[in-house]
């Protein structure tokens, strides 16, 4: 069986909480909570747009620590503050997964999220 490796993103860790941005075991990657922060500006972006985008590049910087890229993600779960939010966050997601034939399947809940926190996401990802 092949061993966990806990994949950190210097600026994205998740404060006073002892875990990683993801995990890696053979060719799964499971993500924790990515929120839309700007790693060059250095915070959470105040706006749907900036962070939706914030979130695809800091996926993308995940991935990438991992050994992979977004092709890879399979499932990525969507929680967003506000249902009327979904038009907004579609066009990172369209910018992020152009290609209508292959896009990772996606579930969106609404609900109340921390602070100013609009968008947060998980997923999961097979390199194989």
């Amino acid at each position: 069986m092949s061993k966990r490796k806990s994949i950190d993103i210097d600026g994205l860790a998740h404060p006073g909480q002892p875990m990683p941005n993801a995990s890696r075991i053979g060719p799964m990657i499971a993500s924790s909570g990515v929120f839309g922060i700007d790693l060059e500006g250095g915070g959470l972006l105040a706006d749907l747009e900036g962070q939706s985008r914030a979130l695809f590049a800091n996926m993308v910087r995940i991935c990438e620590a991992a050994g992979a890229t977004l092709e890879h993600i399979i499932k990525v779960d969507v929680e967003l503050s506000l249902d009327s939010d979904k038009d907004v966050f579609n066009v990172a997601w369209i910018e992020a997964f152009p290609d209508p034939a292959s896009r990772p399947a996606r579930h969106t809940v609404t609900h109340e999220l921390p602070g100013p926190v609009k968008v947060r996401c998980e997923f999961l990802a097979f390199v194989g």
